[in-house]
Parts: structure tokens; sequence; C-alpha cells
């Protein structure tokens, strides 16, 4: 059973920054259209404030990070504590979340195979493994990540090709969501209702922003 938003007790100062970032979170969950409960894990985690998000929805959350993150002390609570580990060998025993999620980390690994292993060998059966990776095709992301930032994002198929290498594919969709500038004006709604077209748009979708394997 899920449990009820609300449960981080010491959220983060509500300034723009925050609020920005809050309300990309929304939208985000929104459109990755998965049910976060049970006990969930995070992979890649890093600074955890996305993974407070997850903490929110479910019984328990942990989050993985190759390094310590100073911000961790003040997002754990009840249901949710922060690890350091590797995700290629991750330190945990088989079958132990019904939720693993490793959201645009696979990039980073060098040996993205080896991660998706370790996540299908810590969850549960009837479990879900949400793969969330940014398209490299995606214009936006292509130029400050990628042209600018040596970023090595996949492609959509290519993506995709590695997951079904590992296990079978059950659902596999894609959307456009980006983390806009603050302020809540005309601007911000508009670039939203952008989004919210292009992710709806037939011919948009081989540059659609995020791609999303569950396994």
């Amino acid at each position: 059973m899920a449990i009820p938003l609300g449960v981080r007790r010491q959220p983060l100062p509500e300034n723009q920054d925050e609020w920005r970032r809050r309300r990309f979170q929304d939208r985000f969950l929104q459109q990755l259209d998965v049910e976060i409960a049970g006990d969930v894990l995070d992979v890649g985690c890093m600074d955890g404030r996305f993974t407070a998000r997850f903490a929110e929805r479910a019984r328990s959350v942990v989050g993985l990070d190759i390094v310590p993150h100073t911000i961790w002390e003040r997002l754990r609570g009840p249901n949710l504590r922060f690890v350091v580990g590797d995700a290629q060998r991750l330190p945990f025993a088989d079958a132990a979340f019904d939720v693993v999620l490793a959201v645009a980390m696979l990039h980073h690994t060098a040996s993205p195979i080896s991660v998706i292993r370790e996540m299908a060998r810590v969850r549960r059966p009837g479990g879900t493994l949400v793969m969330v990776e940014p398209n490299r095709l995606n214009p936006v992301t292509w130029l400050h990540l990628t042209l600018f930032s040596d970023h090595d994002h996949f492609r959509t198929k290519p993506f995709i090709r590695l997951v079904d290498r590992v296990l079978p594919i059950q659902r596999f969709h894609r959307f456009e969501a980006h983390l806009w500038p603050p302020g809540d004006g005309p601007l911000l709604r508009a670039l939203e209702r952008m989004d919210d077209a292009l992710g709806g748009t037939r011919w948009w979708r081989p540059f659609a922003l995020w791609n999303v394997v569950l396994a």
C-alpha cells in the first residue's frame, strides 16, 4: 500500500529554485506514469531531491549514489535513507525491492548492462524496473548536454536494445518535460503547454526528451 503524500518532515526552504524544481518533478512524475509503492530503490540518486519525492508515495525508499551528498542528512526521514555504493555491485540482498528505478544515470556508468542485471537481481518477483534516459536526439538536450557538456546520451533504439539484451521489456513510452526557468507566469505556462503539445505529437516522438522502459 502506498502511504499518503507529505511524509518528509523537514522540507527544504520554499525559494524560487526549489519551487521550480518541485513543479518540474510533479510534471515528470505525472508523465512517468508508474506506481511508486512498497519498498523502492533509486539507483544513482545524486543529491536525493527526486528520491525524497518517491518517499512521499512509498512505504520505504533507499537512494544510492557512488558518492555521498551533504543534503542527504536534511532529506532523511522515517521511510527514507541514503547509502553510498556501486550500481554495478548493489549492496543489497536478492529480491529486496518492489520498485527499482534508474533515472538519467545509465549513460554515466562504465557497464550499463551490469547495472541493469543488478537492478533485476534486487527486484522482487512481480516488481518493476524503471529505467529513464534522456534522448540524445532531443534538440535542447543535444545543445546544452551533448554539444557543450560532453554527455554521451543514448539514442532511443540503442537504449531499448540495451535493456532487451538483459530482460524482457514490459512497456516503453516517451514524454517531454523540461526544467524551465523560475516564475509562475505566462511564459512558464506557455513553455509547459509546448511540452505537452510536443509530447502528444507523432512527428516529434523520435525527438522526445525522456525515454522510459519498464521491465
